[in-house]
């Protein structure tokens, strides 16, 4: 245990606050550029600070706990996010999305969230829980952990918990090889994160020059989406160690390194003001930076002032060392309200064997988890509500639940003949005990994507260079090698103009020769395996019938690798010929108007990868965005299960 002078506590809080939000600042105006900058001191400040959303999401959970109390869990958290932060997009919107459809955090983060689920939305979220943990890196990991799950999971969930215990260790006092061991001890086995840190680390000693070192950096650690953590962390690390204590040099490495530079250089700018207060801030930045934050959700602290948010963050402290935290007790501290744990309740938890997904073709198994948190055992009943056009088995039982964890197994399928799959499907399980409110658990199952797939297509010789096939036709019979193609033995080609089948009779729905694949995907993103076993480039077409409510605007996103085109009812909505790597950043994005009847969707890929990847997600129109709670992603669509004789 640790003794700790209030005033000291406070100074270094409001350091952490003043460094978050100059580092936010600073970086904000050259986010995500990927080159090696040349800015000077003198040049960093933009002309106007925008809001800072390193540190917005923090503010609710600052409201969060001065309002729940210390015990709070991630229901809670998810309800306050719905509740006060409108912020709906990227993994943001993916983790809302998840939620919306009742499939709850660790899923909410991981799952079909494949672009965004290790950036950099969570780590910048990591300094609350230090500060409110001074001198605990095990408890501020531990509510870094559940922050992090909402959105995110792997690394960007450890990065968050690594720069939450550094923070924790840093208020009281510390070296800088105690924080990176403080950070370290609260990682799971296997992280990559002290590896990463030691060879940035390394590279900073051995590798003369900055550039130089900056580009060994990302010669490992390199990724071109410009927000993954992994990438982050390590330029973060190279700036520390080149800076070292010197403040205003350790934001401007960061700007200059590029990449997602404001959450960089809060993320450092942060730590730095944790571990040395607000002397370490350079007086004249500080002026410029105002009395103020500027947030962008309207929440209580949306004006609120540095100093006062220094002194509410250090109030919650105290309050947390007199409940949770026993590492550090405070000497000069004012009173404060130590809320008591609250009274044991029985719960209920979900647990998904495979995937959170209800297939048209085979059934889910589930499993529910009934806590009973008192010494003796519990008799009541359980009753399980599907959703409709669904049977879940079973659907009532009664049951005795010994002290601890019980898990029940359910089984979850569309009912025979069903034709309709919705995106959400949510159930209800309730349990009644005696005497007691009954103990409710809303989940919910994605419904499968239903594709009908053709392919792979593809040309044995390179069209551009001969009219017909060099090496086959009348009067010839020869090796590709013997025809001056050496190449196509072990190479094929693929043209996005050039129709590999019918498409007239494709896009229009009438009946083709070749039967087609059915794929169903509980994720948005189809890659590899889910195209067949088929190596190399290859042309393939992607037909899904979906229904919406009439008038539904919506903007259809379509994510890629190669080149694509698609149709809506038989109207052409993406003519896209340039050859990207698949992202989910608005490249190929159209309004449509949906009608309340079965729509027929056509995508044709070429691919020119070994691989295949594609993407296609439905955005709520712009008019959507701002409500809190309400994601981006649409959850309201309706699948149409095809017809019997696809393979």
């Amino acid at each position: 245990m640790k003794t700790l002078a209030y005033q000291v506590y406070h100074d270094r809080v409001l350091g952490a606050w003043l460094g978050k939000s100059i580092g936010g600042a600073l970086g904000a105006e050259v986010e995500n550029h990927k080159h090696y900058g040349t800015l000077r001191r003198d040049e960093l400040w933009p002309r106007e600070l925008p809001p800072n959303d390193d540190l917005d999401i923090q503010l609710v959970w600052l409201e969060l706990m001065q309002e729940r109390g210390m015990y709070f869990t991630q229901r809670d958290l998810v309800a306050y996010w719905q509740e006060r932060c409108w912020y709906n997009f990227c993994e943001y919107g993916f983790f809302l999305y998840n939620v919306q459809r009742g499939i709850a955090p660790p899923w909410s983060g991981s799952w079909n969230n494949e672009f965004f689920r290790e950036s950099e939305g969570c780590p910048i979220r990591s300094d609350i829980w230090g500060l409110v943990a001074p001198g605990n890196p095990a408890l501020a990991a531990e509510l870094a952990r559940q922050d992090g799950q909402l959105d995110h999971a792997g690394l960007a969930v450890e990065a968050e918990q690594f720069y939450a215990a550094m923070t924790a260790r840093a208020v009281p006092g510390a070296t800088r090889e105690e924080l990176l061991t403080a950070g370290f001890s609260v990682l799971p086995a296997g992280s990559r994160i002290p590896e990463v840190v030691h060879h940035v680390r390394d590279i900073s000693t051995t590798v003369p020059g900055l550039e130089a070192a900056w580009r060994a950096v990302l010669r490992r650690y390199g990724d071109r989406d410009s927000t993954k953590a992994v990438t982050n962390l390590a330029l973060m690390m190279l700036a520390w160690e080149r800076a070292g204590d010197d403040f205003s040099e350790a934001m401007r490495l960061c700007v200059n390194f590029g990449w997602d530079t404001d959450c960089t250089a809060a993320t450092l700018g942060g730590l730095l003001g944790a571990w040395r207060g607000t002397a370490v801030i350079p007086r004249d930045w500080r002026g410029r930076l105002g009395e103020s934050i500027n947030c962008a959700l309207r929440i209580d602290h949306r004006y609120a002032r540095l100093d006062e948010l220094a002194e509410e963050t250090a109030r919650l402290g105290v309050e947390m060392s007199r409940s949770r935290n026993p590492e550090v007790v405070f000497s000069g501290a004012p009173d404060v309200v130590v809320r008591p744990q609250p009274e044991p309740e029985p719960e209920l938890s979900i647990h998904y064997d495979t995937e959170p997904v209800l297939y048209a073709g085979r059934a889910t198994t589930v499993s529910l988890q009934c806590r009973n948190p008192w010494p003796h055992p519990l008799r009541g009943r359980l009753t399980l509500q599907p959703a409709p056009e669904t049977r879940i088995s079973p659907e009532e039982l009664e049951l005795t639940l010994p002290p601890g964890v019980t898990t029940l197994p359910l089984t979850i399928q569309l009912r025979p003949g069903a034709r309709l799959l919705p995106d959400r499907n949510l159930f209800r399980a309730v349990l009644t005990l005696p005497g007691r409110e009954d103990t409710e658990l809303v989940f919910g199952l994605g419904g499968a994507r239903q594709w009908l797939l053709y392919g792979p297509y593809w040309d044995m010789w390179d069209r551009s260079r001969y009219a017909e096939c060099p090496y086959r036709g009348p009067g010839r019979n020869t090796m590709p090698c013997k025809a001056g193609c050496p190449a196509d033995g072990c190479n094929h080609y693929v043209e996005l103009n050039r129709p590999y089948l019918d498409e007239a009779a494709l896009v229009e729905g009438r009946a083709l020769p070749e039967s087609p694949w059915h794929l169903e995907s509980g994720r948005d993103l189809l890659a590899g395996a889910d195209f067949g076993g088929w190596f190399g480039p290859a042309v393939y077409y992607l037909v899904r019938t979906i229904c919406g409510r009439p008038g539904e605007k919506l903007r259809i996103n379509f994510g890629r690798a190669g080149q694509l085109r698609a149709w809506l009812d038989g109207r052409l909505l993406v003519d896209s010929p340039e050859i990207h790597t698949w992202s989910l950043m608005d490249r190929d994005t159209v309004p449509v108007t949906l009608n309340g009847k079965p729509q027929r969707l056509v995508v044709k890929l070429a691919g020119f990868g070994d691989r295949p990847e594609l993407s296609v997600n439905f955005l709520r129109d712009e008019s959507g965005v701002g409500r809190p709670g309400i994601s981006y992603l649409a959850d309201d669509l309706v699948e149409v299960i095809p017809e019997q004789g696809a393979y």
